[in-house]
């Protein structure tokens, strides 16, 4: 049960973190981060086209082995393409994190999605990915500087993932060169028919 009293968001965090070390992920889940420092909302803010409702995510990235989300592998692309325990990244972060599966997909395409991220380990992260994006937000969302912005040794964090279920011929609501992290999101919460949520938005 939630203690009850005067609590820090950390001690909010670490309460619901008790449940939430047990949950069961897969290699091949997706999760989507809402930071809340200065960067996280400069992000979320250039994602957002005129007239759309106030974007919900500002990162993403994949698990990459079968377990519990204490014991789980992640990917994701900071300033370089990083792995580790998930749990040591997020619980008791500022951040809030939601995490989904593709229904439907096989124990073969949640190999090739595991083995395709492990090509970007390591690599540098695509400064120049983000700045393209930035530029087309500037020109009313158009397609030019991402066009041209055709590095794809330096992965921002929703290239990594769109282009992983690209390999298995998968849609997660953008090409890997257009896609954003609130992209990927708003296509999984629109499709409950093609994704499962594994947990809500919530801190962790």
């Amino acid at each position: 049960m939630l203690r009850t009293g005067r609590m820090s968001r950390l001690d909010v965090a670490e309460e619901l973190g008790r449940g939430n070390s047990v949950l069961e992920v897969q290699r091949g889940d997706i999760f989507l981060t809402q930071g809340n420092s200065i960067k996280a909302r400069i992000i979320r803010w250039f994602q957002r086209s005129k007239g759309e409702e106030p974007t919900l995510f500002n990162h993403a990235g994949l698990f990459l082995n079968n377990t519990t989300l204490f014991r789980a592998i992640s990917m994701e692309a900071l300033w370089r393409v990083r792995t580790g325990r998930f749990w040591r990244f997020y619980h008791g972060d500022t951040s809030r994190v939601a995490i989904y599966r593709r229904r439907r997909l096989m124990s073969e395409q949640r190999l090739v999605v595991v083995d395709k991220a492990l090509d970007f380990y390591g690599n540098q992260y695509g400064v120049l990915k983000i700045l393209a994006h930035a530029l087309d937000r500037m020109l009313f969302d158009t397609y030019l500087f991402r066009r041209l912005a055709k590095l794809d040794r330096y992965p921002i964090c929703s290239y990594l993932v769109a282009r992983c279920f690209d390999e298995v011929d998968i849609w997660i609501g953008a090409s890997p060169s257009r896609a954003q992290p609130d992209d990927i999101g708003d296509y999984i919460i629109e499709h409950p028919d093609l994704f499962e949520t594994i947990m809500p938005l919530r801190y962790i």
